[in-house]
């Protein structure tokens, strides 16, 4: 009887764990730097996250793709995207029969940027 707690007890932490959210956790570290700008506002699926010249946390979310734009007035907007991946503590939760894949691509741990460092150069405009 112990010996059956003892494996359901392991088989339910096994399970209801992500190995994504916990190995590599639900947030990324970038930088954009902007050659011909300084503290330009940086705008991520239209939240904006801080601005340039300073390290940005990006949380994860479980998409193909980020949308960024960089605003700053003088400038035209800057629109680029940022490619996601899959991290790839995510495959280990096929060894858990799955469950934590699941609980992955809930809280975003699943995808991660493919660069983490963006150098653009901003358009100029005049009145």
């Amino acid at each position: 009887m112990k010996t059956l707690q003892t494996l359901i007890a392991v088989l339910s932490i096994t399970m209801l764990t992500s190995c994504a959210t916990i190995l590599s956790g639900g947030k990324d570290q970038i930088n954009i730097n902007v050659q011909n700008a300084q503290n330009v506002e940086v705008f991520v699926d239209g939240k904006n996250i801080g601005n340039t010249g300073q390290p940005l946390v990006l949380k994860r979310k479980f998409k193909n793709s980020r949308q960024v734009v960089l605003k700053k007035e003088g400038f035209a907007d800057y629109e680029f995207i940022i490619p996601q991946k899959i991290a790839p503590a995510y495959f280990l939760g096929i060894f858990a029969l799955g469950l934590p894949c699941i609980v992955d691509m809930c809280t975003g741990a699943s995808s991660k940027p493919k660069e983490t460092v963006f150098d653009k150069t901003m358009i100029p405009v005049t009145k």
